[in-house]
């Protein structure tokens, strides 16, 4: 503890005097700090099955994607068919639908274009959505005459101005609903869908102004089948049901995928983590590679001190120790700092960037659950990129000989 005390002290006192050097180097620590952290998280959002789309690799998701064997393009099952096709498919736990429409929303004499999602109850079971305040509507509410929303927090800051906007409300396509549910916003990169903000029971839906009548049908199943066991039941319960319609569909188990099959395959499945590896690596070697000059720079201007300790006594391991570990505390500061800005830097880079044009809503990028492997992994590559940009310095003025230092170094 005593020669950690003392190797803080003269770490310390030499970094108050290259305040410009320490400077830039806790800048660019922090900056790569911010893109290897915000390339994590991504990662992990796209291969992990997080908040509200946790049941993903046990969902299937289909609109109107079909087509016969003669290669002839098939409507989606119509919302009055629903309930026929799914008594022929087994072992689903539940089902979700939606239909997503770009209208307009009147709120306190304002209008806001955007997408509203028109959705059956079970949506909000399909889906874990974290709410923050309020709850999903029943089954009941889904027919009441006393219509209610759901909405996520972006739109209750934007429309309403608060977080709980409960007892609010807002009309759409002609109909006044209420407010009774509030959910945390999530991820574009949890989902392979479009992002809504709104819901509303799809009783209420007028189909303005798509005219379309299909909706996207998610169906979950339990977490005891297999997966290729309910695909093939999915494809034999679509077959059946097109077969009853007169037509003969061409589609087979290997084309049915969950949505977390979906959003990986976008992604890049595999190839997503070599990228995501790839571009770590240079994050940490590119900044590393200015540090290392820089810090060169640096102990070059002090190597008369250095040559001084060694003839005092100092071991070329002490002197070494010393350099890494003034490295380790301009570092490790500068990470320090780029976790304590991530958030507050993509909330700017979503304004700037990911604003929609029409109701003025951001999109979020990432979300704050979740993290702590990634800060431990980050904290690794710290350790990583300080040992890389401070031991290759030290160890080239540590090899040099003394009466070297002392006539002013040399890099030979």
């Amino acid at each position: 503890m005593k020669q950690f005390r003392h190797y803080f002290s003269l770490a310390w006192a030499n970094i108050r005097q290259n305040k410009l050097f320490a400077l830039f180097s806790m800048l660019v620590s922090a900056i790569t700090c911010i893109f290897i952290y915000v390339l994590l998280q991504i990662a992990s959002l796209i291969s992990n099955d997080t908040p509200p789309f946790s049941n993903s690799d046990r969902v299937v998701s289909f609109l109107d994607e079909f087509y016969d064997t003669q290669g002839r393009f098939l409507d989606g099952i119509p919302a009055p068919y629903i309930a026929s096709f799914l008594q022929g498919l087994r072992n689903y736990e539940c089902y979700a639908i939606c239909n997503t429409e770009f209208t307009s929303v009147f709120v306190k004499g304002k209008i806001f274009p955007t997408e509203v999602a028109f959705v059956n109850h079970d949506y909000f079971n399909v889906n874990d959505f974290d709410f923050v305040a309020g709850r999903p509507f029943s089954q009941e509410e889904t027919w009441n005459v006393a219509k209610t929303a759901v909405i996520s927090e972006k739109v209750a800051k934007r429309y309403f101005n608060t977080k709980s906007a409960l007892g609010e409300q807002m009309s759409v396509q002609g109909n006044t609903y209420t407010v009774i549910g509030v959910v945390k916003d999530y991820s574009l990169f949890s989902t392979t869908k479009e992002v809504v903000n709104i819901w509303l029971p799809y009783s209420t839906n007028k189909f303005i102004p798509s005219g379309e009548t299909v909706y996207n049908i998610d169906i979950l199943f339990p977490p005891h089948v297999p997966k290729e066991e309910f695909k093939q039941d999915l494809v034999f319960a679509l077959k059946m049901f097109y077969k009853n319609m007169g037509h003969d569909l061409d589609l087979s188990v290997d084309k049915v995928l969950t949505l977390k099959e979906q959003r990986l395959a976008r992604y890049g499945n595999a190839g997503l983590y070599i990228g995501v590896g790839v571009t770590i690596a240079l994050l940490l070697l590119i900044p590393a590679i200015n540090i290392i000059t820089l810090s060169e720079s640096s102990t070059q201007n002090r190597i008369a001190e250095l040559a001084v300790r060694r003839a005092c006594g100092a071991s070329k391991l002490s002197i070494f120790n010393l350099i890494l570990f003034e490295n380790l505390i301009v570092v490790g500061v500068g990470f320090l700092i780029g976790l304590l800005c991530v958030y507050p830097v993509v909330s700017c880079i979503e304004s700037m960037f990911f604003r929609s044009m029409a109701d003025g809503t951001n999109t979020t990028l990432l979300v704050s659950t979740g993290g702590v492997c990634n800060i431990l992994i980050v904290i690794l590559l710290c350790m990583i990129f300080s040992l890389v940009s401070g031991g290759i310095p030290a160890y080239m003025i540590t090899k040099q000989n003394i009466s070297i230092m002392l006539k002013g170094g040399s890099n030979d």
